[in-house]
C-alpha cells in the first residue's frame, strides 16, 4: 500500500466496560473491531497493477 492509495475498512465499534479491582468503580475502552480491509485503485498506481487487482489474479505482484 502506499501513500494516497483508498481503502475502506468495515468494522464495528464498541466498548469494553468493567469494574475495577481496586475501587469497584466502573471503567470502560473503546474497541474498534476491523472485519476487512478493502483496498481501492491509488490515483498514483500503474494501470497494469489496477487490472491485476481487479482480476483477482494471484500472480500480480
Amino acid at each position: 500500500m502506499r501513500k494516497g492509495t483508498q481503502i475502506a475498512i468495515p468494522g464495528e465499534f464498541g466498548f469494553d466496560r468493567w469494574a475495577d479491582k481496586n475501587s469497584g468503580t466502573m471503567r470502560q475502552k473503546p474497541v474498534i473491531t476491523i472485519n476487512a480491509i478493502e483496498l481501492f485503485r491509488s490515483p498514483r498506481k500503474e494501470e497494469s497493477t489496477y487490472a491485476c487487482s481487479t482480476k483477482r489474479n494471484t500472480d500480480c505482484s
